[in-house]
This record gives C-alpha cells, sequence and structure tokens, in this order.
C-alpha cells in the first residue's frame, strides 16, 4: 500500500516520490537488462496487437531507449525492427527515425547484414511517406544490395515494392516497373500474397502514369 497507485484498468503505476528515490539510488543495471530482456519477449508475442502495444509504448521507447544506452546492440536491432510497423502505422515518425538511426547504428556496429536489410527498408519507407523520394530511393536501393547479398528473398521483395514508389513518384516510370515487376516475380515464385497485392497497385499506378 502506498509503493502503487492505481492508473484505471486494472493498471498501476509507481509513486513518483518512491519512483525517483529508487533511481537516485540505483547502482546497477539490472533493472534495465531484466527490462529490456522482458519488453523483446513481450514484443516478439505481441507484434501484430496495437491496441495492447499503444498501451504499453511508453514502456516499450523506454526499454528500446535503455538498450541502446546499455550498448546491447543486438537487443537494440531486434527491438526496434519489431516495433518499427506500429510507429509507421500509428504515424509516429520522429519517434520512429530516432530508434531507427539507433538499429542502423547497432546493426553497423554488429556488421548485422539482417539488421541491415530492416533497417534500410524500415527508414526508405519513413523517407518516402514524408515525400523525400531522392532519400528513400537510396536507402532502399542500398537494402535491395545487402538483402541480395543474403539471398533473403522476402526483404528483396518487399525492398523492391517499395522501391517503385519513390521511382514512380519521381517520374522514372520505366526503372519503377522494372523494380516493380521483379518483385512481383518474386512475390509469385515465393506466394508472399500481401506483397503481390501491394506490387500490383502500385504497378497499375506506374502504368497508368505512362498512359
Amino acid at each position: 500500500m502506498g509503493l502503487l497507485e492505481a492508473a484505471g484498468d486494472g493498471r498501476y503505476t509507481m509513486h513518483q516520490t518512491i519512483a525517483d528515490y529508487a533511481r537516485f539510488h540505483l547502482d546497477t543495471h539490472a533493472p534495465q537488462e531484466r527490462l529490456v530482456a522482458y519488453t523483446l519477449t513481450f514484443l516478439e508475442r505481441h507484434r501484430v496487437d496495437y491496441e495492447i502495444l499503444a498501451q504499453e509504448c511508453s514502456i516499450i521507447l523506454l526499454a528500446l531507449e535503455a538498450a541502446f544506452l546499455l550498448g546491447k546492440h543486438r537487443e537494440v536491432v531486434r527491438g526496434v525492427c519489431t516495433f518499427l510497423p506500429f510507429l509507421i502505422l500509428r504515424c509516429n515518425y520522429t519517434v520512429a527515425q530516432y530508434h531507427l538511426q539507433h538499429a542502423r547504428q547497432a546493426a553497423l556496429v554488429l556488421d548485422d547484414s539482417e539488421g541491415l536489410v530492416a533497417t534500410s527498408l524500415y527508414l526508405g519507407d519513413l523517407a518516402g511517406r514524408q515525400g523525400k523520394y531522392v532519400q528513400s530511393q537510396t536507402l532502399l536501393q542500398e537494402g535491395i544490395i545487402y538483402a541480395r547479398r543474403q539471398g533473403d528473398m522476402e526483404h528483396l521483395c518487399a525492398l523492391l515494392s517499395l522501391l517503385g514508389r519513390p521511382l514512380w513518384k519521381q517520374g522514372k516510370y520505366a526503372q519503377a516497373e522494372t523494380s516493380l515487376q521483379e518483385g512481383l516475380l518474386l512475390a509469385r515464385q515465393n506466394g508472399y500474397r500481401d506483397q503481390m497485392s501491394e506490387l500490383l497497385s502500385t504497378l497499375g499506378s506506374v502504368v497508368a502514369s505512362m498512359g
């Protein structure tokens, strides 16, 4: 009694004075490490439960920041890439960009090709959504190089799909069509139905623009 305060919906918060006192006397990273470990497991269990992620968003962001400050590079890449679709869906681009840069740094330190593919994809997607088409194109093409080296067909298909958009928006219709057709071939060969739908939609727009 007194340690916790009811926050509604059966949830509780620690009393601010107690939290401040505990933080002041903290002389170990063990609580942050437990928070990071718990949050990664939680994220992977609820990656598409967007209502739950929205409820826990502040704690998840705190854990991602803690992982970065503790130099836990693998955890940063893993956590950020799992949480990014939610942040993009909610159009929280500034926060997404901030944590993606951390994940990018971590992937470079680790020489993690898979992490570099994923961060290139998300950074390119973010740039495109904000109208930065040249930047988006560069990032996505970089991701495509990593994905080809890795033989990562699923991410390659997603990157080719996304690349079609900035090329189309810049009026580079022939290049956009080439990228999208390659992505469509991969999607059909591997049964990537969601990608197939997106690729056909963008391809339709490109072809319409070409008359």
